[in-house]
C-alpha cells in the first residue's frame, strides 16, 4: 500500500500544474492516516489534515483557498470551506484541494483522500480539481484491490487451518472406531 501512496505523489507532478505539495491520506476501516506527504507540514503515518477530515465527512472536494485565491470552478461535488470551518486558528495564503475517494462494503471502509497544496495558484480552475479527483479515484481503487487481496489471502489461510483441523479430526475418529 505504500509503494501506491508514493507512486501517487510522482504522479501528482505529471497531472498536476504549479507544482504542489501532494499527501495521499488512507482511509481504513473509519480511520484516516497520513500514507505519504510531501507536504512539509505532513509526515507518514501522521495525522490527517483538517481538510482531508472535512472531504472525508462531507464525501466532497473541498476547497481551501488561499486569502488571494480566486475560486473559478465549483460543482455540486465540490465545496469551497474557510480556515475557520476547519478550525484552523492561523489561515495561510496557500491553496488546498483534498479530494476524496471512498469504498465501502460488509468490512468497512476503504479508499484515500488526494490533497495538493500551492504556494501560490491565483485561481482554481476545472484542471486543478478534475485531475486530483481521477487520481484519487485511481489510488483508492489500487488500495481497495490490495486490501481485497490481503483479506483473501487471510481468508484461505483460515480455510487451510479449518481444513487441517478437520483432517487431524477425522483421523483421531477413526482411530477411536478403529
Amino acid at each position: 500500500v505504500e509503494e501506491v501512496g508514493t507512486y501517487a505523489l510522482e504522479a501528482t507532478f505529471h497531472v498536476m500544474d504549479g507544482h504542489p505539495s501532494p499527501t495521499v491520506t488512507e482511509v481504513h476501516q473509519g480511520e484516516l492516516k497520513v500514507l505519504e506527504s510531501m507536504s512539509p507540514d505532513l509526515a507518514a503515518g501522521g495525522v490527517a489534515s483538517a481538510i482531508s477530515r472535512h472531504a472525508y465527512e462531507s464525501g466532497k472536494t473541498a476547497i481551501l483557498p488561499g486569502e488571494d485565491t480566486g475560486v473559478g470552478y465549483t460543482t455540486e461535488d465540490t465545496v469551497v470551506v474557510s480556515a475557520a470551518d476547519l478550525g484552523i486558528e492561523e489561515p495561510t495564503d496557500d491553496l488546498t484541494i483534498a479530494a476524496p475517494s471512498i469504498y465501502s462494503d460488509e468490512m468497512g471502509e476503504i479508499g484515500v483522500i488526494m490533497t495538493v497544496r500551492w504556494s501560490s495558484l491565483a485561481s482554481v480552475e476545472e484542471h486543478h480539481v478534475k485531475p486530483l479527483e481521477y487520481l484519487a479515484d485511481h489510488v483508492a481503487t489500487a488500495i481497495n484491490n490490495i486490501r481485497s487481496r490481503e483479506r483473501l489471502e487471510r481468508a484461505r489461510n483460515d480455510l487451510e487451518k479449518r481444513k487441517e483441523m478437520i483432517e487431524v479430526y477425522d483421523r483421531l475418529l477413526r482411530h477411536d472406531l478403529g
